[in-house]
Parts: C-alpha cells; structure tokens; sequence
C-alpha cells in the first residue's frame, strides 16, 4: 500500500466552515478599486434578522415516510385535508389537530391519496391530508426513510407536504434563529472578529437567496445543502455567536450597494481561486488571491480539518 499526503488545493466552494474571511479589492469600470463593505443602510434589510425562512430539509432525497418525535415541550400538528378528488366528493372541514406530548412522537407517510399520520399514542390520521404544520415545542427529532436515512433536530415550526412521489419537509424560522444554528454547527472559531465575518457571510447568502428566488418554484427561500449553504438543524446553538449576530444585525456584504451572494471556503491552501477558474463565470468579486500570511506561509487555514489529506493506492494500482 503506497500513501499520499499533501496540503489541500484551495478553491471556492459554499461548503462547511470558514476558518478566516478575508475582505479584498473590486475593480471597477474606472479602474480604481472599490471594498467589499458591510452595510445596513437597505430597507429591506433594516430588519432582514426578524424576517422568516422558509428551508428545504433532505434537498433531493425522496422521503416516503418520516418520524417526528416531540424531544422538548408539546407539540401541536394541524393537518389541512386534500381537496375531494371530484366537486361531488364530500366537503371535509378545512383542519383536524392533534397534540403531540413530549417524548412522543407521530409517524407520516406518503400516498396517493394524500399524507396519512399516526401518533406513537394511538390516534390515527387516516383521511389523506395535502399540508401537516407541526409547532409550539422547543425541539423536534427528525428522522426520514430516505436513502439517507438521518436524524436531525428543529426548532420553531416544520411544515410537511407533497411533491411527486415524496413528502417534503420545510424548517420555518427567523433569520436570527438560522443564522445561530449555520454558523454555531460550521464554524468552530471561538474568535469574535472571524465569527462576525462569518455572519456577515452567511446573512448575505439568505439575503441573494431571498432576492433571486432561486427556489420561488418550490415554495422556499433556500435549500439545506451546499447548493444553498448546508443547514443541518438547531440543537447546538452557542451562546456567543447569538450575542455576535446582535452585534452585526442586519449587515451584509455589498458591492456598489448591492448584496453579493459571497462564496466561501474551509481550506485555502495558500490560494484561492476565482469563481471563474472553479464555476465558469465572471465574477469580480471572487478574484484568485494569495492566503498565505507574510513570513509564515499557509497559516491561514492550518488548522482546517481538510489541510492535510491522506490517499491509500493498492500496489496493483500503481502498476
């Protein structure tokens, strides 16, 4: 067995955490160079931290049964009927609740005719339902049968509905209360000013989002995966990056007055490359750069799980 170790390549990718946020150049039409900036100023975002989101949860997973357990506090399920499959099919009322208690938890599965519920305490939701809300506690335990199978934890309300073949799961929480879940479960700094840079990056992110509506036609505002920014849920949220949130509420990375969407990286390697080199397109925001500290080489991101790698090759695959 022959084995390999070297630094990481540095590129940009939306995944995981950033261990330090550099602020650089923009080259203008004039030729000047013009800062990324913090700003506050927009009145769509004067208050963007108190706004709600709505998150896609298992982004392309086909989930045909999940099961939601009440971890902390009671929770309340309303679940809104399927329309009659003709006009003289019967009228049903618009909602039937339940009540999950905590340590409970209630079973949903996908089928044709609708979403059919059942509650670990007995009572059965049999009539095919089109959309659950599931709210009022403090934690829910989430567990799908999709080829992923994950256990994952929520706070603030879940929604479930149908698509294709699948039910869909959607976290709706505020801005804050995402923010404090991301960048407490993906950035493990305890320093004050990285972790401010962060935020600002993260914030920024839900802010392109919200305004590209790059899920419009899913009925959400971002995914949970790197196609967005990786969400894996509340649960271990920590204190000092909710006091930072505070800090810097509302503010967001802007170039000539307009948020960005900025793209971040774990690992830099020494470099990093433009958004051209790794995604094909022109962006003047994301130009390759030098990391490395003067004097000290790739300080940088030392200390990122990814900086060093190992690769085994069998002998036979070197032959």
């Amino acid at each position: 067995m022959i084995s390999f170790k070297r630094h990481a390549a540095a590129i940009f990718l939306p995944i995981a955490a950033i261990i330090l946020i550099i602020f650089w150049g923009i080259p203008t039409p004039s030729g000047h160079s013009a800062t990324t900036q913090v700003s506050a100023e927009s009145a769509f975002l004067s208050d963007f931290d108190k706004q709600t989101l709505r998150i896609g949860l298992f982004y392309e997973e086909e989930i045909p049964t999940a099961r939601i357990l009440a971890l902390n506090g009671e929770w309340r399920v309303t679940f809104q009927h399927a329309p009659p499959a003709s006009q003289t099919g019967p009228l049903l009322s618009q909602e039937t609740s339940g009540v999950i208690p905590e340590g409970e938890h209630l079973a949903v599965q996908f089928t044709p005719k609708g979403i059919l519920g059942k509650l670990s305490t007995g009572e059965e939701f049999e009539a095919g339902y089109l959309r659950l809300e599931i709210s009022g506690g403090e934690y829910l335990d989430v567990e799908t049968s999709g080829s992923n199978k994950t256990h994952r934890v929520y706070a603030d309300k879940l929604e479930v509905t149908m698509q294709a073949k699948s039910l869909r799961l959607v976290n709706i929480l505020s801005v804050r209360s995402y923010l404090l879940s991301v960048v407490s479960k993906t950035m493990a700094s305890s320093e004050p000013e990285a972790l401010k840079a962060q935020i600002a990056v993260s914030r920024s992110v839900a802010v392109w989002a919200r305004q590209t509506r790059r899920h419009a036609l899913e009925s959400i505002d971002l995914c949970d995966s790197d196609h967005c920014m990786e969400f894996l849920g509340s649960g271990e949220e920590r204190s000092l990056v909710g006091l930072l949130i505070d800090k810097t509420a509302n503010e967001v990375l802007t170039s000539h007055g307009t948020p960005i969407r900025p793209f971040f990286h774990h690992t830099c390697g020494g470099r990093t490359s433009s958004a051209k080199d790794i995604f094909g397109i022109t962006d003047t925001n994301h130009l390759a750069q030098e990391d490395k500290i003067p004097g000290k080489d790739l300080e940088n991101c030392y200390h990122s799980p990814a900086f060093h790698w190992t690769r085994e090759f069998p002998k036979e695959e070197m032959i």
